[in-house]
């Protein structure tokens, strides 16, 4: 298969391989740790607020959500039925993945990054 990217897509397409090929090299950085922890929370509580909101959507309620200093997290809802905890066992990596690609659409759309960074900040302190 032949594929061939847009004109208009190459500068972010560069950057994400650019991003990429950054965070694999820093991997035996001594500071990369420190440089990759806020992410990592970041990502951790994207992650356990995908837990929460699948409750939620559910009809289930959320008890606690708990992003720790080592990176995991953990996120205690109210048991529903087996379709409920199918979708609330799922929607960590679901939730981080779908957040992801929101990012992308709205880079792809020319929205800047301030309002981006507004948005995601929202969501955080909420």
């Amino acid at each position: 298969m032949n594929y061939k990217l847009s004109n208009d897509a190459r500068p972010q397409a560069m950057t994400l391989l650019l991003a990429a090929i950054i965070r694999s090299l820093s991997g035996s950085c001594p500071s990369r740790k420190f440089s990759a922890t806020h992410f990592e929370f970041f990502v951790t509580f994207i992650h356990e607020g995908g837990h929460a909101l699948a409750a939620l959507v559910t009809g289930n309620s959320v008890q606690s959500l708990s992003v720790a200093m080592n990176g995991s997290g953990e996120t205690y809802t109210t048991q529903g039925g087996m379709f409920s905890q199918m979708l609330v066992s799922s929607a960590g990596y679901l939730g981080a993945m779908t957040y992801g690609a929101l990012l992308l659409v709205l880079i792809r759309r020319s929205v800047a990054a301030r309002v981006v960074l507004v948005g995601s900040s929202a969501v955080v302190l909420r």
